[in-house]
């Protein structure tokens, strides 16, 4: 890092051109708004772009419809994206999927599925950003969107009938992402590529909201008393993407209130 710096070049991201996966649900959206409003490029992967739409004629948001689990689909995607001159400088792995019922009731194909989007397309992902030949001499970056079920398991006392219980399936995923990004940390100096990522705890769905029972249940054994906003995971965002974060790889920055302090 240069020694002469301010504050406002530090934690500037306007320089990125970001891929983000799973860009229509609701942290991926939350995470579009949020970068287009620092002027950041944002190349928006997701199978439907409903909550986007105030985005579509801004000329730093581009959007790819695109299965992210096939290799062939994924490097189509860099493909276009080489076609259109515009070269990624950060990816930041969001898309995810779960399933609620219990694991005794776990069907192959929803174990293939939660694999295949959650890890598999990570993976392909990742693979082709490191492919990529940068023309860029800054640092580029890998955020993976993990979760803090992939530290420690579920508390299932906070949950009732009904409630969407979380997989085992699921952990172990996340889990999976937290070991992806220390493995592939370990090539950041040959590529200049710094890794890291990201475990939020609970957030509350105010489309889809958990039920009120378990929002009290959850709150009760989290040091904060409250589930997570959207929003409070975007300074992790911010730091990750920019220069303030030059010396941080492998790592990943739980942000679940204390919840898995306990």
């Amino acid at each position: 890092m240069n020694n002469t710096y301010s504050l406002k070049t530090l934690f500037n991201v306007e320089k990125h051109t970001v891929i983000v996966t799973g860009a229509n649900g609701q942290v991926g959206s939350e995470i579009v708004d949020a970068l287009i409003d620092l002027g950041s490029k944002v190349i928006a992967v997701d199978i439907e772009f409903k909550n986007l739409e105030k985005h579509k004629s801004n000329e730093n948001f581009i959007k790819f419809k695109c299965d992210i689990t096939s290799e062939k689909n994924v490097k189509k995607l860099y493909a276009q994206l080489n076609n259109k001159n515009t070269q990624p400088t950060a990816l930041i792995n969001n898309a995810g999927i779960s399933f609620f019922n219990h694991f005794l009731e776990r069907s192959e194909v929803e174990l293939d599925k939660t694999y295949e989007v959650n890890l598999k397309a990570t993976v392909l992902l990742i693979k082709c950003f490191y492919k990529m030949s940068s023309k860029k001499k800054f640092t580029r970056k890998i955020i993976n969107i993990a979760s803090h079920y992939g530290i420690i398991a579920p508390n299932f006392s906070i949950y009732s009938e009904g409630d969407r219980r979380n997989s085992e399936i699921y952990g172990a995923t996340k889990a999976g992402l937290i070991q992806i990004t220390k493995y592939f940390s370990t090539y950041s100096y040959k590529y200049n590529i710094l890794v890291n990522a990201i475990a939020p705890g609970g957030i509350f769905n105010p489309k889809s909201p958990q039920s009120s029972k378990f929002k009290k249940k959850y709150s009760e054994i989290c040091p904060l008393k409250r589930m997570a906003e959207t929003k409070e995971l975007i300074g992790a965002i911010i730091y990750l993407l920019s220069d303030s974060s030059s010396y941080t790889n492998g790592h990943t920055i739980v942000i679940d209130g204390g919840f898995s302090v306990w």
